[in-house]
């Protein structure tokens, strides 16, 4: 087993992500990180907690890493219940925290799309589908 400090560098490295086709996939939630959004002077939103989650998806064999943000501003809001709803772990009243300490492990469902940004594709949840109560 190699040693995690014995990794090195050779100078061709890529910052690139595998990107999956858009499409339909189920996740598992693979990390949420729960921290405070804090705006810059340009921001749509305004200050409020946020929750920062890694899916993983597999999709020929091969796991993708698809990261997604949620943030508790009254105009994206929405996102969270939908995440919350997908999961299955919506109750009303929940906060937050609710959110980040039931997400680890939960499996969904969600409509997965390619944004680019400086000339880099990346993945992007386009939608969260509920499921059916």
């Amino acid at each position: 087993m190699t040693d995690i400090w014995d990794v090195e560098l050779n100078g061709n490295e890529t910052n690139e992500y595998p990107v999956l086709p858009e499409g339909k996939y189920n996740f598992t939630v693979k990390n949420a990180v729960a921290k405070e959004y804090l705006p810059n002077e340009n921001s749509k939103i305004e200050r409020c907690a946020e929750i920062d989650l890694t899916l993983e998806v597999e999709s020929g064999g091969t796991k993708y890493n698809v990261f997604d943000k949620l943030f508790f501003a009254e105009k994206t809001v929405w996102k969270a219940t939908s995440y919350t709803k997908c999961i299955g772990i919506f109750f009303k009243g929940m906060k937050p925290k609710d959110v980040y300490n039931r997400s680890i492990g939960e499996k969904g469902e969600a409509v997965i799309g390619i944004k680019t940004y400086n000339g880099k594709k990346s993945n992007t949840v386009k939608e969260y589908i509920e499921s059916p109560s």
